[in-house]
């Protein structure tokens, strides 16, 4: 039938009307039976430094992240609202103590709960080896550093003289530099190696012996009026040569050993002069020109003949071991000359200029 009356026209529409609400309150229930929420990852490692991390939430409600109130100091949470799917920024502070510490993120929205555990590393600070072999002779040693944050190496103060440290101080892992000078003497000396790194702290113990004598002053000294000298040097520096150099620029030395079985040392002048603080290191030192005129005034060359004896000098690589001994001075005369002293099978001693290209032998002097 077609047409109708005004009140059946009215009828009808108000019955499609009801049926679109209804079909429309259908879909919106429909979708709101399945609500979801997911957030990844489920677990976040946060670095000792400073930094932040992602959360990425995954949902069709709208929700709110926080955080529990005990990590609130040092968790804090960006973009911790939306609706529907988001990016949480999760912001870490730097860890100043020394422990593991955690965090929850909790993310709801109604009933839904998903929650993310945050996990920050304590600071650690570690050094190896935690002990230093060191030889007499100078030299360098490494200490490896594994740190997460800034760190600072010292050595204790009464013995920092003689051990010093290179690239001190870093961020992270590096390599710290031992550096200990020529020791002397019998024995051992140590030294304590601290790094630190806030409260953190790791120590390195440092030792450097000596078995046998540098020189033979540490064996045998003689005293003539106020002096007292050594044994002439029979462990040289760096000397493993068995030939000589003539040179009056060139370092150089020679050994040799002797009918009688002694192995001597000989220099030429700028050899001495390069390495006469490791040759005579403190409190002995190399005799200069006016302490062998005080040794001729104290003594007589028949007495050092019989005390001494001879052990030769060199020249043109040929050992005059058996009739004459000649010892370096520290006193330099012109370019190409040193003063030395002498003394000889003939009886004469005396205080010479000598050609500093000439091999002679080392004494040295301590003042009493």
């Amino acid at each position: 039938m077609r047409g109708g009356t005004p009140k059946q026209s009215s009828f009808y529409v108000l019955l499609w009307i009801a049926a679109v609400a209804m079909a429309l309150a259908g879909c919106s229930k429909d979708k709101n039976e399945n609500p979801s929420l997911t957030a990844e990852p489920e677990s976040i490692s946060a670095a000792v430094a400073a930094g932040s991390y992602s959360i990425a939430v995954t949902s069709n409600m709208e929700w709110t992240a926080t955080v529990n109130s005990e990590a609130a100091a040092w968790c804090t949470l960006t973009n911790a609202s939306a609706s529907g799917s988001g990016t949480i920024t999760v912001n870490i502070a730097e860890n100043p103590r020394l422990e593991i510490r955690t965090a929850t993120v909790a993310i709801t929205s109604g009933v839904l709960v998903s929650t993310v555990t945050v996990t920050q590393a304590a600071p650690y600070l570690t050094a190896e080896p935690e002990n230093i072999s060191a030889a007499a002779e100078a030299g360098s040693y490494s200490i490896a550093v594994t740190s997460s944050t800034e760190w600072t190496a010292t050595v204790n103060g009464e013995v920092a003289a003689w051990c010093t440290l290179s690239n001190a101080t870093g961020t992270g892992d590096g390599t710290v530099m031992v550096n200990v000078e020529f020791y002397a003497e019998i024995g051992n000396r140590t030294a304590t190696v601290t790094l630190t790194a806030g409260t953190l702290s790791s120590t390195v113990t440092v030792t450097q012996q000596r078995d046998t004598p540098p020189y033979a002053a540490s064996a045998q000294t003689w005293v003539f009026g106020e002096q007292t000298w050594s044994d002439v040097i029979h462990v040289s520096p760096a000397c493993s040569k068995t030939s000589f150099i003539d040179s009056y620029t060139d370092p150089h030395c020679r050994n040799y050993t002797a009918t009688d079985g002694k192995t001597c040392y000989y220099y030429n002048w700028p050899y001495v002069d390069e390495n006469k603080d490791e040759m005579c290191p403190y409190p002995w030192r190399m005799p200069s020109r006016s302490d062998f005129e005080t040794l001729i005034s104290n003594t007589n060359s028949s007495t050092l003949i019989s005390e001494w004896g001879y052990g030769g000098s060199v020249s043109g690589g040929y050992v005059d071991y058996a009739n004459r001994a000649s010892y370096w001075s520290s006193t330099e005369n012109g370019t190409n000359g040193g003063y030395n002293f002498s003394n000889s099978s003939t009886g004469g001693m005396g205080v010479y200029y000598t050609s500093k290209n000439y091999g002679l032998q080392v004494r040295c002097i301590r003042d009493n």
